[in-house]
């Protein structure tokens, strides 16, 4: 109000008292209050918090009038002045509201430019707009050149949010103009931004920049695979280095369909890594902190240690990987002859067999009480042959005499026929069904089954650094036994699966290829996985930390997500698990492993049978030897 008052004066003194040059100074002030109106504009238009850092040489009634006019709008900015003893803090936490405003008439300007950082250009917003009031020889075909003057030596990326202001005399009004190059060593682009409205404007510079119009981007591949190179774009061998193709097609999307740039593949045979002794990475990661890449092609995993080098933009593909064995069968890892019942029904079968015997013994009482003057062949011994034959479906030697004794007899053999028959369906069953008890690292380091790993460069690098009790047992004790370290090849691997009784660690999608083409509809069926590593092995596709390009490639990644490029060149590579046609189709011959616990069985019976009989003996022997001495006594005492 007050700067609109002293014009309103201006106007009124200049109609009494030399007009020309009066009116002259009072444009020029308007102009120049007009200057800060349109920054305050912009920086409305920004739509977001900031903090202003206001880099300028004026006095403080104009420091004062720029303030006061910028945080008059509708929103309020935090405002520092920067100087000499007041200098810029780079802020990389909330970098996205840090704006750095300065006047060009300063002659510490282009000096200060010269020193900001490419961080600092990548992410911070710059307003640049000449504060004088009094250059009206300036004209605007100059403009550019003005710009490309003052920021010939910066930093400056395609990412770069620089606004110039400067004054368009013959009409009255300001132009707002960015600038921006493409790479370090190209020329400056100047494109026209917000004529002649700011508020109106679409300010999202990604989607204005994605025209490379050609510009060569440098990418770098990981191929473990020579073959790989002749075969990026035909598809076959999919099985083969599968997330470096998956990630030669998507950085090929983004970089020639969203971006209108070329690409300049260097390939490496490593991800990267770093060296303990002298703390350079290699490979990939190597490529890209050193500046000679600017996209990693291939995905990698998000790690601890690459997390402050990498910019991780988007997930390419769910990798899974782990153990993977066929199921041995159930008499591998239980009894079989105990899972047809459960518990209930054990202790149902077992007081059922208890009361047979009872009601047996019962009878035998019975006939002796009722038949005493015939002959009596059946004893109370004779009830346990009578359930044990009923039981096993084998007989009984003899048979009560009296009707109430063969009525129980009949009624046990039919009942605990009926048990025999659905405790041998079920053992048959079970000789011929696959183990669903291994699920964890520690079910797989306590069972039979051996292991080995794919002979790959990160499961090299990662199997050794597992620290975890369990899992690090397993990898001493079943991978890497006695300083030999059983890593081989995927075919080799998977034709040791084939054969039974070994898990071999990988990628899920590239066993599945060699799966589905060499084994049986029945092998397929008893596959079973666990995985190895307690992190996600989720790959993601990486740039350099404040990468000049990650807006823009962050974007067209998700664009060609959204319009479903990824999941095309994911389901093309990435095969799921061959489904189970008939699982109940093979024949399983049984082993002494499924016989096991009968063969116990039978070997105990057989070492109580002896014990039985050499006792038989003993007490047979003691008999005959004390009647010698009854005999021998009672002759000595008739003589």
């Amino acid at each position: 109000m007050y700067k609109v008052n002293v014009l309103i004066l201006c106007l009124k003194l200049c109609y009494f008292i030399r007009p020309g040059i009066c009116m002259e100074y009072c444009m020029e002030y308007e102009l120049s209050n007009r200057m800060v109106s349109t920054v305050r504009d912009l920086l409305i238009g920004l739509r977001c918090p900031l903090r202003l850092s206001v880099m300028n040489c004026w006095n403080s009634d104009d420091t004062t009038m720029f303030i006061r006019n910028i945080t008059s709008g509708p929103k309020n900015f935090q405002v520092k002045i920067v100087n000499d003893a007041n200098p810029i803090i780079p802020n990389m936490y909330e970098r996205h509201q840090e704006v750095i405003i300065a006047d060009l008439q300063c002659n510490n300007t282009i000096y200060t430019f010269s020193k900001i950082s490419r961080s600092m250009f990548n992410f911070y917003k710059i307003i640049v707009f000449d504060g004088s009031v009094s250059m009206k020889s300036y004209s605007v075909p100059n403009m550019d050149t003005r710009i490309r003057h003052l920021f010939h030596n910066c930093p400056i990326t395609p990412m770069s949010q620089i606004f110039f202001i400067s004054d368009n005399f013959a009409k009255n009004h300001y132009l707002v103009k960015q600038v921006y190059r493409l790479g370090m060593n190209e020329p400056l682009i100047i494109e026209d931004f917000a004529y002649p409205h700011v508020k109106t404007t679409d300010l999202t510079a990604v989607l204005r920049r994605k025209n490379f119009q050609g510009y060569q981007l440098r990418a770098s591949m990981v191929i473990l695979n020579n073959d790989t190179l002749n075969h990026l774009d035909d598809y076959r061998d999919i099985h083969l280095d599968a997330v470096s193709k998956v990630g030669y097609h998507l950085t090929n999307h983004v970089a020639r369909t969203f971006l209108n740039a070329t690409l300049k593949y260097s390939v490496v045979s490593t991800w990267g890594y770093q060296n303990a002794t002298t703390g350079q990475w290699n490979g990939m990661v190597g490529e890209l902190l050193r500046d000679e890449a600017d996209i990693g092609s291939t995905a990698l995993f998000f790690t601890p240690q690459r997390v402050s080098l990498l910019e991780y933009i988007s997930r390419s593909t769910s990798a899974q990987g782990g153990f993977i064995f066929q199921a041995p069968k159930l008499s591998y890892t239980s009894n079989i002859y105990a899972l047809p019942f459960d518990r209930l029904l054990w202790l149902c079968l077992f007081a059922l067999v208890i009361v047979i015997a009872g009601f047996l013994c019962g009878a035998v009482l019975m006939e002796r009480q009722v038949l005493k003057n015939f002959e009596a062949n059946y004893r109370l011994s004779d009830v346990y042959m009578t359930v044990y034959g009923a039981l096993c479906q084998q007989g009984s030697p003899v048979a009560p005499n009296s009707v109430t004794g063969r009525l129980i007899t009949a009624v046990a053999f039919l009942i605990l026929m009926l048990v025999f028959v659905s405790y041998s369906a079920n053992i048959v069953a079970l000789l011929q069904s696959p183990s669903n008890q291994i699920k964890t690292i520690q079910d797989l380091y306590e069972s039979k089954i051996d292991a080995s790993v794919e002979d790959t460069v990160y499961f090299r690098h990662y199997f050794p650094l597992v620290t975890e009790t369990v899992r690090k047992k397993f990898f001493d004790e079943k991978v890497c036994k006695d300083g030999k370290c059983k890593f081989v090849t995927l075919e080799e691997g998977i034709k040791r699966v084939q054969e039974g009784q070994h898990a071999f660690h990988c990628d899920y999608a590239k066993a599945y290829k060699i799966i589905s083409e060499t084994f049986l509809d029945a092998e397929k069926c008893g596959l079973r996985g666990i995985p190895y590593f307690q992190m996600k092995l989720d790959t993601w596709s990486a740039l350099p930390k404040n990468s000049s390009y990650k807006e823009l490639i962050k974007i067209g990644m998700m664009r060609i997500q959204e319009h479903g490029l990824q999941q095309k060149e994911n389901l093309r590579y990435y095969l799921t698990k061959p489904k189970c046609q008939s699982s109940g189709g093979n024949f399983v011959s049984v082993s002494l492993v499924d016989t096991g616990p009968a063969v116990i069985l039978l070997g105990w019976g057989m070492g109580a049978t002896l014990v039985v009989f050499i006792c038989e003996i003993i007490i047979a022997k003691f008999n005959v030897i004390r009647k010698l001495i009854s005999v021998m006594e009672s002759k000595i005492q008739k003589h």
